[in-house]
């Protein structure tokens, strides 16, 4: 079992640790003592590592590139590092295209989970905007939208009700809509 975990450190791509180092402020020493720790893990079989989700390599990268999230660098574009070298021109220019408008871009699952969220609020918004359409007559639509724009002693004032009167007419309107929600099975 001694050599099988330095077989397994051997395999991996130094030059990826070299891009965890790059973007944490970890150094290359800590990143490569990590992944030695993770392979005898994996070899002594005390690790949470499942081969029908892929690779060894792989999930050793993904542990580390979580380490590396842990211990980020903030990344300024157009600052290199204080050496010269081909591997860190390298890194920085594939550091550059992974930044769009100065901002990480994210990994597609991200984006797609992102986007579902996105989806699935405008969508929960343009039910809303029916069911209040269909269940509010034009003078409750119209009291609705003063009051998501003014406040009580304005509306008190515009309506010539006290600010009491208004709280109660706005508590009957959410009600009004809650229960077409109920009805409309859209409550979750």
């Amino acid at each position: 079992m001694n050599t099988l975990w330095q077989e397994l450190f051997n395999s991996l791509n130094k030059a990826d640790f070299k891009r965890v180092e790059h973007q944490s402020t970890l150094t290359l020493s800590d990143i490569e003592q990590e992944a030695r720790l993770l392979c005898w893990q994996i070899c002594s079989g005390k690790s949470n590592y499942d081969s029908q989700q892929g690779s060894v390599q792989s999930y050793i990268m993904g542990k580390l590139w979580g380490l590396s999230y842990r211990y980020a660098k903030i990344f300024i574009p157009g600052q290199d590092d204080a050496d010269n070298s081909d591997d860190s021109l390298q890194s920085s220019k594939i550091d550059r295209l992974f930044l769009k408008n100065n901002e990480w871009v994210e990994d597609p699952l991200t984006q797609l989970v992102h986007h579902e969220e996105t989806r699935d609020t405008e969508q929960h918004q343009s039910q809303m905007k029916e069911l209040i359409q269909s269940t509010l007559n034009e003078q409750d639509k119209n009291f609705l939208s003063l009051s998501l724009a003014l406040d009580i002693n304005e509306l008190a004032n515009l309506f010539t009700l006290t600010p009491r009167a208004i709280r109660y007419k706005q508590h009957n309107l959410i009600k009004k809509i809650h229960l077409a929600q109920c009805k409309n099975g859209s409550l979750n």
